[in-house]
C-alpha cells in the first residue's frame, strides 16, 4: 500500500488511496459530507446532509440518530447502505443494532461485508445468530467466521444453539466446530466434548481436532471414551487393510486403492491426535516423527517411547492394528 501511494502515477495514485479508505472502513463515508452552507454545490457527487438531519445530530450530541441510519439502511442506493453499516459502528445506540441484522442479510455483497466488519464491535445475541446464517454460504463464509472468532468467548453459547438448530448442513456444522475450537478456552472445550458422540463421523473428527487445537487434555472421566475413539480407528484401518487386500492388482481399482490408502492416513493422523490428548504432546509427535522416518532405527525408538508411556490395554490394540 505504501508503495502504491508513492506512485507518481495519477490513476495509481487514487487507485491507493480508494483501497486504503476500504482497510479504514472507510470505503464510501468520504462521499458523505456536513455543510451548513446548502446554496453552494457539492463537488464529486458528495451527498450533503439536509438541515433537519444536520439538526437531528447536534441535538444527539453528536451521536447517529435512528431516524439517520433507518433512512440509509433502507435506501435503494447501495452506498447509502453501505454508508449505514459503516455508520453502525460509531453508534452508541444499542437500539438501531436491529438494523445491522437486516444489513447482514443485504443481497449486495459489499452491504454486507461492511455489515460483517461492523458486527466485530457492534453484536448482541441476534446479531451473532445472522452472522452464523452467513456461514452457510460461500460468499461470507470466511469473513463470517472471522468476525466470530474476533467476538470470543460472547459467541460461544450462540454458537452452540446454532450448532444444533435444524436443519443446518454439514459444511455449517464443521465450520461453527472450528470457531469453537479457534476461540478457545475451559467453556469452548466443555462445548466441543458435549459433542464428541454426534451421529456424523466427519462432524466427531471436526470436534476432535478443534478439541486438539484448544490445548484439551482428557480428564479421569473422559479417558474411556478418547481410548475408545482411538480402538475405533484402529478398527477402521484393519477394515481398509483388508479391503486393499481384497481389491488386489485389478486395473480399475486405482481410484478406489488411493481412496482407501487415503482414508488409513487420516485414521493414523486422528489416532496421534488422539493420543496427544492422552499423553504429553511432545512424546507423541516425537513418535510420529520417527515412525515417519520410515528408517528401522526410527521406527524402533518410536515403538520404544510408546511401550513407555501406553496402557497395557492400548499396547495391545495399537500393536495388533500396526501388524
Amino acid at each position: 500500500m505504501n508503495n502504491l501511494l508513492r506512485n507518481n502515477t495519477d490513476e495509481v495514485l487514487d487507485y491507493g488511496n480508494r483501497r486504503l479508505n476500504e482497510l479504514k472502513g472507510l470505503s464510501v463515508s468520504e462521499r458523505y459530507v456536513i455543510r451548513l452552507d446548502t446554496k453552494k454545490q457539492s463537488a464529486d457527487d458528495k451527498n450533503v446532509l439536509t438541515k433537519s438531519d444536520l439538526e437531528a445530530i447536534i441535538n444527539s450530541h453528536g451521536d447517529v440518530t435512528k431516524s439517520r441510519i433507518q433512512k440509509l439502511s433502507r435506501s435503494p442506493i447501495v452506498e447509502d447502505r453501505q454508508y449505514s453499516a459503516e455508520l453502525l459502528l460509531h453508534s452508541s445506540n444499542d437500539e438501531i443494532t436491529s438494523f445491522l441484522i437486516e444489513l447482514l442479510n443485504d443481497p449486495e455483497p459489499k452491504v454486507r461485508n461492511t455489515a460483517i466488519k461492523t458486527a466485530i464491535k457492534k453484536h448482541n445475541n441476534e446479531v451473532i445468530l445472522s452472522l452464523i446464517d452467513n456461514l452457510s454460504n460461500a460468499l461470507y463464509s470466511n469473513q463470517a467466521m472471522h468476525t466470530l472468532t474476533l467476538i470470543g468467548g460472547k459467541a460461544l453459547n450462540i454458537l452452540d444453539t446454532g450448532f444444533y438448530r435444524s436443519g443446518q448442513n454439514t459444511q455449517t456444522l464443521l465450520k461453527i466446530v472450528q470457531i469453537m475450537g479457534r476461540i478457545g478456552g475451559q467453556r469452548a472445550k466443555d462445548l466441543l466434548w458435549s459433542k464428541i458422540d454426534y451421529p456424523d463421523k466427519v462432524v466427531t473428527s471436526s470436534v476432535l481436532l478443534a478439541l486438539g487445537e484448544c490445548g484439551f487434555k482428557a480428564g479421569i472421566s473422559q479417558i474411556t471414551r478418547i481410548k475408545y475413539a482411538i480402538e475405533l480407528d484402529i478398527a477402521d484401518i484393519g477394515w481398509n487393510l483388508g479391503a486393499l487386500q481384497e481389491i488386489g492388482d485389478e486395473g480399475n481399482a486405482s481410484e478406489v486403492e488411493r481412496a482407501l490408502r487415503r482414508e488409513i492416513q487420516n485414521d493414523i493422523e486422528h489416532i496421534y491426535m488422539l493420543l496427544a490428548m492422552l499423553y504429553d504432546t511432545r512424546s507423541i509427535q516425537l513418535v510420529k516423527e520417527n515412525i515417519e522416518s520410515g528408517t528401522t532405527e526410527g521406527t524402533t525408538y518410536a515403538v520404544e517411547l510408546l511401550d513407555v508411556f501406553l496402557s497395557e490395554q492400548l499396547k495391545q490394540r495399537v500393536y495388533s492394528g500396526a501388524r
